[in-house]
C-alpha cells in the first residue's frame, strides 16, 4: 500500500479541508487472475485501486462543516486530471472508493472534490495522486 499525504484546501463558497489520501492496488476479484497456457506465464487481468482520505471537518472560516453532502473522485490517464478529461465517481459521504478495471502498465491520476447539501462543488484538489498499475 502506498501512502500519499495530500493536505490541501479546496472550495467554492467556502473551503473544505481534506487530507491524507491513500492508494492501494490489488487484483480485481472473480476470475480477474488471468489465464495460463502451457509454457507461458499467466496473463494478468484488470486491477483495481482503492483511494481513501480523511473526512472534511472544517470550513474556510474554521467553523464546523455541517452541510457536507459528499465527495466526487475524478480519475483518468491524463495529467493533470480535470473535470472535463476524467471519469467521475460520486461516493457520497464515504471516504473510500475502489476504482475497477484499471489496465496494467498504465498510469492513473486522481483528484477529489467535495460538495455540500446545495450541490455546490469545490474545486478539485490542487495536488493529485498517481499510480502506475503493475
Amino acid at each position: 500500500m502506498e501512502v500519499i499525504n495530500l493536505n490541501y484546501i479546496t472550495g467554492v463558497k467556502r473551503i473544505l479541508i481534506l487530507s491524507l489520501i491513500v492508494i492501494s492496488i490489488s487484483s480485481c476479484g472473480g476470475g480477474g487472475g488471468g489465464t495460463e497456457l502451457a509454457g507461458n506465464p499467466p496473463t494478468p487481468g484488470p486491477q483495481s485501486a482503492t483511494l481513501s482520505w480523511s473526512p472534511v471537518t472544517l470550513n474556510i472560516d474554521d467553523t464546523n462543516c455541517t452541510d457536507l453532502a459528499g465527495y466526487r473522485v475524478f480519475y483518468g490517464e491524463q495529467h493533470p486530471v480535470t473535470k472535463n478529461n476524467s471519469q467521475m465517481i460520486d461516493v457520497g459521504k464515504t471516504t473510500l472508493v475502489q476504482i475497477n478495471n484499471l489496465l496494467i502498465g498504465r498510469t492513473y491520476y486522481a483528484r477529489i472534490a467535495s460538495y455540500d447539501t446545495s450541490n455546490n462543488e469545490s474545486d478539485l484538489s490542487p495536488d493529485e495522486v498517481s499510480k502506475t498499475i503493475n
